[in-house]
């Protein structure tokens, strides 16, 4: 993979690419302890042997055939409470890559961290931080299916399922890397609004009943959308609820 991008704004200034690694979160939060990265460097690798999602989670995929890369971020305008708007960024910034390459696809986010495209699993994305008495630095770990064209769980699917056809993962990187400073930019120059606005737009099942799980108990609510904090508010009988990232699950 090339080693940088020549037309972002700070994004992708310096690539890091390995062969394999057991995580791009984990190998970055090493290269910052040692102050070896910057602000908007990013570090890719082919295979992860034990690459994470999200609520402990593992995430796998073929060698060479996604994109699995982590976002070095010190977004010194963010505060602490707000780390959760980059995990809304890094999912908006996919789907605007999804619709630049398939316009046709209905490309949703389901909260908190997962992109989906006609109704099936694209891509992961797995925000973690590093805290003292300020927000130190943000690792914003992202699992992109590109060219896999077989996959264990069939509510997965990829770039290559979707259009008929491989693509360079260095031009999507790139492309992903647009995006992502285009939404950045926003936040940076305090749209915040805008920015949770579009998320709305985008928000799987919003506005509709499904049924949900929380400490073990099964149950039907409307998804309204996410609070202040970005936490899921949901329309339980009439009755506005909030549910933090562990708290509830998606069933049916």
């Amino acid at each position: 993979m090339h080693k940088n991008f020549a037309n972002t704004r700070f994004l992708g200034k310096s690539i890091t690419s390995l062969p394999e690694c057991h995580s791009t979160n984990d190998f970055m939060a090493q290269l910052a302890a040692k102050g070896r990265v910057l602000h908007g460097d990013i570090l890719t690798a082919d295979f992860q042997s034990k690459g994470k999602g999200q609520r402990g989670n593992s995430w796998t995929s073929e060698k060479g055939k996604n994109l699995l890369f982590s976002i070095f971020l010190k977004p010194p305008f963010l505060k602490i409470e707000d780390i959760f708007l980059l995990n809304i960024i890094a999912g908006l910034a996919g789907t605007q890559l999804i619709n630049n390459i398939v316009p046709e696809a209905e490309c949703q986010l389901k909260w908190p961290n997962d992109i989906y495209v006609n109704g099936k699993k694209i891509s992961g994305i797995l925000i973690e931080t590093s805290i003292s008495k300020q927000l130190d630095f943000v690792v914003a770990g992202i699992g992109y299916n590109i060219n896999q064209s077989h996959f264990a769980l069939p509510t997965a699917t990829s770039l290559k399922i979707e259009t008929g056809k491989d693509h360079d993962l260095f031009s999507v990187l790139e492309k992903y890397s647009h995006a992502f400073e285009n939404y950045y930019g926003l936040l940076e120059s305090g749209e915040r609004n805008r920015v949770l606005r579009a998320y709305h737009d985008k928000l799987y099942w919003r506005g509709e009943v499904h049924t949900y799980r929380s400490h073990g108990a099964e149950f039907e609510a409307e998804l309204i959308g996410i609070n202040e904090t970005g936490n899921l508010v949901l329309n339980c009988g009439g009755i506005s609820k909030q549910f933090r990232t562990k708290e509830i699950e998606f069933v049916s």
